[in-house]
C-alpha cells in the first residue's frame, strides 16, 4: 500500500510458525484462566443471591443474628493458611450475603477440634458453662438471640474430628480419671520435696515442658468402647447443632502436577460444590443423619501425601482411622443438605 509505505510502516506479514504456536498457547492459557475465574465469580454470586433474602428480612434492634461455628484444620503436609484462603474465597462471601454471624475455630494439630468439641459438650453436661460478663448482664437480658446455631467443617479432617468430638462428649466420662491421677502425683511431689538435686532436675523438666508445644489430650473414650458406654439421656434436651461438610481440594507433589493443573483451570466446579454446601447451612435445610454421611470427604484421603499417610498409620493418626459412629448419638444429629 503506497499510503502505508509513505508513512514508513512495514508491510504486514503473517507471523512465523513458531510465533503462531507461541501466541496460540499463551492465548489458550490466558483465555482458560479468565473464563474460569469469571465463571467462578458468577457461580459464587449466584449462591450469594440465593441466600441474600435472609439479609433483607427485618431484624429488631435488640435481636442478634444467627451464629454458626466454622471448624478448620490445615491439610496434611501444609499450613493453616491454605484452609483460611479457601474459607475467604468460597465460604465467607456466602455467610456474609446471608447476614450470618460466624466464629472460626482452628485446629492447628490433629485432635484439637475433637478435644474442643468434646470439652464444650462435657461442660454442658456438668454445668460448667461460662456465663456472660456481669457488666453485660443487663444488656444480655434485653437481647434476643437466634439459638438455631450450626456447624461448618472445612475438609475431611475437620469434619471427622467434629463427629469424633460429639461422640466423645456424649459417650465419654465427664472427668478423666487418668489425668486426675497424674495431677495428684505431681501435687504430692511438689508438697513433699526430697533432695536439692531432685528439685533442680524437676525444675529443668518443667522448663522443658514449658518450651515444648502443648500436646493434644487423647480421647477420653475409644471408638471400640462406644457400644459399652452409656449415653447421657440429656442429649434429647441438648441436641447437637446440625453439621455441614464443606469440600476442600488440595494436593501436593510433583507427580500430581497434571491434576493440580486441571484443578487450577476448573475452580468454578469447586465454587459450585462449596457454594451448595454453604448455602444449605445458611438457609438451614437439614435432614437426618445417614450411614453414608460418615464417608463424606473420604475422596480427600487419596490426595493426601503418601509419606504423610505412611507416618500417620505408624503413629495411629485419628485422620487415618475409620470413622466409627454410634446410632444413639447420630439419631440426634442433623446434616445440612
Amino acid at each position: 500500500n503506497p499510503a502505508l509505505k509513505a508513512l514508513g510502516l512495514p508491510r504486514f506479514r503473517l507471523p512465523s510458525r513458531n510465533w503462531s504456536i507461541f501466541w496460540l498457547v499463551v492465548g489458550s492459557i490466558t483465555g482458560g484462566i479468565i473464563y474460569d475465574r469469571r465463571e467462578k465469580k458468577r457461580i459464587r454470586n449466584e449462591w450469594c443471591e440465593r441466600v441474600s433474602y435472609l439479609a433483607k428480612e427485618p431484624l429488631s434492634p435488640l435481636a442478634m443474628p444467627r451464629k454458626v461455628i466454622v471448624y478448620m484444620a490445615p491439610p496434611p503436609g501444609d499450613h493453616i493458611g491454605v484452609t483460611e484462603e479457601h474459607f475467604r474465597h468460597y465460604v465467607k462471601p456466602i455467610l456474609v450475603a446471608g447476614a450470618l454471624d460466624f466464629e472460626v475455630k482452628k485446629g492447628m494439630a490433629q485432635g484439637e477440634i475433637r478435644n474442643m468439641v468434646a470439652n464444650d459438650i462435657r461442660n454442658k453436661r456438668t454445668g460448667n458453662v461460662e456465663g456472660p460478663d456481669e457488666l453485660l448482664q443487663p444488656l444480655n437480658e434485653l437481647l434476643t438471640r437466634d439459638n438455631t446455631g450450626g456447624v461448618l467443617c472445612i475438609g475431611r479432617g475437620a469434619y471427622r474430628e467434629y463427629i469424633d468430638g460429639v461422640h466423645e462428649g456424649w459417650l465419654g466420662p465427664t472427668d478423666n480419671t487418668s489425668e486426675a491421677a497424674d495431677e495428684a502425683v505431681k501435687k504430692t511431689a511438689i508438697e513433699n520435696p526430697t533432695e536439692t538435686a531432685a528439685e533442680t532436675a524437676a525444675e529443668t523438666t518443667e522448663v522443658k515442658e514449658k518450651n515444648e508445644p502443648k500436646k493434644v489430650p487423647k480421647a477420653w473414650i475409644r471408638p471400640a468402647d462406644y457400644n459399652e458406654a452409656e449415653i447421657d439421656p440429656r442429649i434429647k434436651d441438648m441436641v447437637p447443632d446440625p453439621v455441614a461438610y464443606v469440600p476442600q481440594q488440595h494436593i501436593l507433589g510433583f507427580r500430581n502436577t497434571p491434576l493440580r493443573t486441571y484443578w487450577y483451570f476448573t475452580r468454578r466446579h469447586l465454587a459450585d460444590r462449596v457454594g451448595e454446601a454453604t448455602a444449605a447451612a445458611v438457609i438451614g435445610s437439614t435432614r437426618a443423619w445417614r450411614e453414608e454421611d460418615s464417608l463424606k470427604g473420604i475422596e480427600e484421603v487419596a490426595n493426601w501425601p503418601t509419606k504423610w499417610k505412611r507416618t500417620a498409620e505408624e503413629k495411629g493418626s485419628e485422620w487415618i482411622q475409620p470413622l466409627v459412629t454410634d446410632a444413639r448419638v447420630t439419631e440426634h444429629l442433623k446434616v445440612y443438605e
